[in-house]
């Protein structure tokens, strides 16, 4: 039975969910699911636990029937979500016991060891930490829509520099649509927890460099040339195909000639060419030996 606690948490969760996915819809049925990006999605809250451990029931037609593609769980919190792919979630639950009025499978989440133990199995404790606030999963697939009108756009000025001769029209338009994507924060972060964070040219980690600080810091690129991007159009971009994670260095380097931006393979030989320059003068300095 839903609690005022729990009724707020929902609302909390929802709320989260459509800074993220602005076109989330809720929809009526039995199960009262949401849909995002098309996807159905069974969304449980709790409020009730005892220490770490927060426990759930679930309708066996939800993942036997495949009724939704993906079932959440928010663990008291809105910023406690665990997203587990639906046939993901069916080998997880197997072989659990029934409990609890309606005798359904039930499991527990486990918060501080990000473990799932179906009822009954303790032997069967599985690792769910890459189902902890993943949502890069359901951002497979984003639909960006570029402005029609020039008069509905905000130009970024400060991407002109003294010196070049003024833009025109279509490269504003190009430029701005570009800025748009990279900025795109639903997008950048389905990159990074797709690709990880570790530059993919110079392979830079910031926390293996700088500690706890560094944890999770990375930049996404836009793979795309911006001379190749489609003005007033709509396009289909992939958090997948096509961005990558770069560091810091990496990624101003890449866009440094506005006019050619070079690939990842083009830095990469640049890169192992400075390298093998560098190896060669330490070899042949005099004090060398």
């Amino acid at each position: 039975m839903p609690t005022v606690e729990s009724n707020a948490l929902r609302e909390q969760v929802v709320s989260k969910l459509k800074e993220i996915f602005p076109d989330v819809i809720q929809l009526f049925g039995r199960f009262k699911m949401l849909s995002i990006n098309k996807k159905k999605i069974y969304l449980r809250v709790t409020t009730e636990k005892s220490g770490p451990k927060y426990w759930f029931d679930i309708k066996p037609d939800l993942y036997e029937r495949k009724m939704a593609d993906f079932l959440m769980y928010a663990c008291g919190s809105s910023n406690r979500i665990y997203v587990f792919p639906v046939d993901d979630f069916s080998i997880m639950i197997s072989g659990a016991s029934v409990g609890g009025v309606n005798q359904v499978p039930n499991f527990t989440i486990f918060l501080d060891s990000q473990k799932l133990e179906p009822a009954g199995r303790s032997d069967r404790k599985h690792d769910i930490a890459q189902y902890y606030n993943n949502f890069a999963q359901l951002l497979d697939q984003v639909i960006i829509n570029d402005l029609n009108r020039a008069d509905e756009m905000i130009f970024n000025e400060s991407v002109s520099e003294p010196g070049q001769p003024e833009s025109t029209l279509e490269e504003k338009l190009r430029i701005q649509y570009h800025y748009r994507i990279e900025r795109n924060l639903q997008l950048a972060e389905a990159a990074k927890q797709i690709h990880g964070y570790t530059c993919q040219v110079c392979e830079f980690n910031y926390e293996k460099v700088y500690g706890k600080i560094g944890h999770k810091y990375i930049e996404a690129h836009h793979l795309t040339p911006l001379s190749e991007l489609p003005p007033n159009q709509t396009i289909k971009l992939s958090a997948r195909d096509d961005f990558a994670v770069l560091c810091a260095n990496c990624h101003s380097i890449i866009h440094r000639e506005r006019k050619s931006v070079l690939s990842l393979q083009n830095l990469r030989e640049i890169l192992q060419t400075m390298k093998s320059i560098g190896s060669a003068q330490q070899k042949h300095r005099p004090d060398a030996d």
